[in-house]
């Protein structure tokens, strides 16, 4: 594994037209060091009125209590102005993680048929691919 695949990338796509859903895409390790990143991304998915959020947790190999920290932060902040956020999540060991947090069942997590129906087809017009480290 190079050092590239192993620091945290974020991906975040603009709303559709059809559900409003803002998908946000994580890849490799989502930790202390890339919280800056991921808040950035996730406070401008949820920064609108009644905001749609998918956080897709797919590519992420590794997260933390520094990683769900934003999470919670955007799950409240979508709550707060009618929205919602979502998760999607197929890795046994990352469900594992958030769910000893705490964080499942508060945050709704699709199951693996409802991610294929979210997944990409959410993520229309520019994409953002930022890498760790400031």
């Amino acid at each position: 594994m190079t050092l590239r695949q192993r620091r945290g990338q974020v991906r975040t796509g603009e709303p559709d037209g059809r559900g409003g859903r803002t998908v946000v895409e994580l890849y490799g390790e989502i930790d202390i060091a890339t919280t800056w990143l991921l808040t950035r991304h996730l406070d401008a998915a949820t920064a609108g009125d009644r905001p749609q959020v998918v956080v897709d947790l797919r590519g992420v190999s590794f997260i933390d209590s520094g990683g769900m920290g934003p999470l919670c932060r955007a799950w409240c902040r979508a709550q707060d102005r009618g929205g919602d956020m979502s998760l999607i999540c197929t890795d046994s060991r990352i469900l594992k993680t958030l769910r000893l947090a705490g964080l499942t069942p508060t945050i709704s997590v699709a199951t693996p048929r409802r991610a294929v129906r979210l997944g990409r087809r959410g993520v229309v017009g520019p994409r953002v691919r930022e890498h760790g480290g400031k």
